[in-house]
């Protein structure tokens, strides 16, 4: 995986949304001895733009009839 392929799937990566191969391609990028440029940042941004997200959100008790 090159590193413009994880910046592509960062957010995906972040949550949880990718298959089996792509979760362990994007763990060993994450790995490799190297420079990634740009890799960790995306990851951060994507963190912060997902637990931004969920704060953003209302809190909702559903109904009873729901279940």
């Amino acid at each position: 995986m090159t590193c413009d392929d994880f910046l592509n799937s960062a957010a995906a990566y972040v949550l949880g949304a990718l298959d089996a191969n792509e979760q362990r391609a994007t763990d060993a990028h994450l790995v490799e001895p190297r420079e990634h440029p740009g890799c960790e940042a995306a990851v951060r941004n994507a963190l912060e733009t997902a637990a931004a997200l969920a704060r953003a959100l209302p809190g909702m008790v559903s109904p009873g009839a729901v279940w």
